[in-house]
């Protein structure tokens, strides 16, 4: 089993192949979003349903747009640096 690698050090404003449009309107499938985060497919939907990572509904499929899983991340490296400190 390959090691998850820690999405939260890449800073989303400067990361050199995503444009800000690509922020707003790339969506993503809960398994990309697993992948990115380093978790379990089934981690990825708890998370999008108890609205922590907000997602949009189309058809009966869920997305997550890029942005809001970069302010995921960023968040979450806050409250984790918080808590060290």
């Amino acid at each position: 089993m390959r090691e998850p690698i820690n999405q939260a050090v890449i800073d989303p404003d400067t990361a050199p192949s995503t444009s800000n449009a690509e922020m707003l309107t790339r969506l993503l499938k809960p398994t990309e979003v697993a992948e990115r985060l380093g978790v379990s497919r089934s981690t990825a939907y708890e998370l999008i349903q108890t609205g922590d990572l907000p997602s949009l509904k189309i058809g009966r499929c869920r997305r997550v747009l890029l942005g809001d899983l970069a302010r995921f991340i960023e968040h979450q490296a806050h409250i984790t640096l918080g808590d060290a400190e």
